[in-house]
């Protein structure tokens, strides 16, 4: 219960006037991190990302907004929480909060992940 009262804190107090930076496009939209945000330990990283979508998902969302770690050493990915934002760049109302961690994932190669996932890492 704690972490997920922590996770929903550092949640809804980043800002979502962060200085995003775009790694590129999927065919859902655009994709970014918080290079802020960045938080290092040992060989895992934990970053924010934002999704711009190009339209309506069916939720109503046209942005996504997460709390993301990568393990460098293995090369994957997974998701600790994310939200729903009826605004482009995760501004307007928050659809939909969840703080839980999620499945690790590879990184998918050649991709805006991978290009985040590299830059991360290299730190």
């Amino acid at each position: 219960m704690k972490k997920i009262f922590l996770a929903a804190l550092i949640l809804l107090g980043h800002s979502a006037q962060a200085d995003w930076v775009k790694m590129g496009d999927t065919d859902e939209g655009s994709f970014y991190i918080d290079p802020a945000s960045v938080l290092r330990d040992g060989h895992v990283r934990q970053v924010w990302e934002l999704t711009d979508l190009k339209q309506r998902d069916e939720g109503g969302e046209l942005s996504r907004r997460a709390r993301v770690q990568y393990d460098c050493q293995r090369g994957r990915t997974q998701v600790l929480s994310i939200s729903t934002h009826w605004e482009p760049m995760a501004e307007g109302k928050a659809l939909l909060s969840v703080a839980r961690q999620g499945l690790w994932k590879e990184v998918p190669p050649e991709t805006p992940y991978a290009k985040a996932f590299h830059l991360l890492c290299a730190q």
